[in-house]
């Protein structure tokens, strides 16, 4: 798995064939394609 920094609140994790996009807000964030193939995205994202 790869995790890529775009740039302050844009971040791309890629897992194989799978990309998701998680953009942070001041109070939300918001991921992008919930890479089904990855196991716990969720966790991936709160890292």
């Amino acid at each position: 798995m790869d995790i890529i920094r775009k740039n302050s609140q844009t971040w791309i994790i890629e897992d194989g064939g799978v990309r998701c996009f998680l953009l942070e807000g001041d109070k939300y964030s918001a991921l992008i394609d919930t890479g089904m193939k990855i196991e716990d995205i969720r966790k991936v994202a709160k890292a």
